[in-house]
């Protein structure tokens, strides 16, 4: 079950723009409660690419996530990736 979408009109607008911005090559980012449906979304539109095109990384933030937990993430899984698969 948890792999079913409900379109709702936000939803169907938040996807919209967040394509718009994706394929002009600009960053999105999702903010709001948990369980809104923001990972939901994000996954549903990655799945829609060529896993050889497109790389991504799923961040979770929460209230003790620190710029530095952020970066030294960010710096993980750039060397994951290059390690792996370079």
């Amino acid at each position: 079950m948890a792999s079913v979408t409900v379109p709702t009109p936000e939803t169907c607008s938040v996807t919209f723009w967040m394509k718009m911005l994706v394929g002009m090559r600009r960053p999105v980012m999702l903010c709001g409660p948990s369980g809104t449906g923001k990972t939901q979304i994000v996954n549903g539109m990655l799945s829609e690419f060529n896993p050889a095109d497109i790389l991504s990384s799923t961040i979770n933030f929460n209230f003790y996530t620190t710029s530095a937990i952020l970066m030294t993430t960010m710096v993980n899984d750039y060397h994951h990736y290059h390690h792996h698969y370079l």
